[in-house]
């Protein structure tokens, strides 16, 4: 999910996002500030932000599901062997979301 949030987030700078923004998607040196972007989101689309205050209690847990930390090595291991324990139901979810 998360390179696909990015990809969404990315388009909506943009389309929306600030002329620094904008200029750094152009150079290649953008790098998504998720609590900016969705306080943007929201914003533009006249909600009250809810993001915010549910991502500022899960920022490490998120970095490490998704850059290496020690939930995703939980989730790449079983005992000594290096396998992928996503269940059925974690697949289908992500197949769901996507589609």
């Amino acid at each position: 999910m998360r390179p696909l949030e990015e990809a969404f987030l990315r388009l909506f700078v943009a389309m929306y996002g600030t002329e620094n923004q904008a200029k750094a998607l152009w150079k290649g040196t953008y790098n998504t500030k998720f609590e900016v972007v969705w306080k943007q989101v929201y914003e533009k689309i006249g909600l009250e932000p809810r993001f915010d205050p549910w991502f500022k209690d899960k920022v490490k847990a998120l970095h490490g599901f998704t850059h290496g930390g020690k939930e995703q090595l939980v989730r790449q291991a079983r005992g000594s062997d290096i396998v992928s324990s996503y269940t059925d139901d974690e697949v289908r979810s992500l197949v769901r979301e996507t589609m």
